[in-house]
């Protein structure tokens, strides 16, 4: 991982977090997935984002979101307490993996989630989803 200059393009990036209902998951052949389709509450969650394109991307998986799907669609949960973020956008280079784990916490409720984040290329922002996955929750002794 590099560090590069993608500054304009992750001011973008944050300005555009709020938009998350007009963006799909993302343009072909840049994919994030979480490793497992089922995890528990208190797992470790790999996230992973593979770039199949033949350009570099810039990303910060830091940087992610977890949405639970609500009735109305997909709300953030937040999941983490003043977890540090370097405000670093890294280079993934074409054919190139990274992954990210997450800590799900212990009292998340069961049900569809997904991993959010945004890469950038060239002169834009790409809002990107995983594939939902579930969450069990922790079965209470009777």
């Amino acid at each position: 991982m590099k560090a590069a200059s993608f500054a304009p393009l992750a001011l973008a990036a944050v300005l555009l977090t709020g938009c998350d209902d007009i963006f799909g998951s993302g343009p072909e052949g840049i994919e994030l997935r979480a490793t497992a389709s089922h995890y528990a509450a208190g797992d470790l969650a790999t996230i992973r984002l593979t770039n199949h394109t033949d350009e570099s991307i810039g990303y910060n998986l830091c940087m992610l979101r977890l949405e639970r799907r609500e009735p109305d669609g997909w709300v953030e949960i937040p999941f983490r307490e003043a977890l540090p973020c370097l405000a670093i956008v890294y280079s993934l280079a074409p054919g190139e993996s990274d992954q990210f784990v997450v800590e799900l916490p212990d009292s998340l409720a069961g049900g569809d989630y997904r991993a959010r984040t945004h890469v950038s290329r060239e002169e834009e922002s790409v809002d990107l989803a995983t594939p939902p996955f579930v969450v069990v929750s922790p079965v209470e002794p009777s």
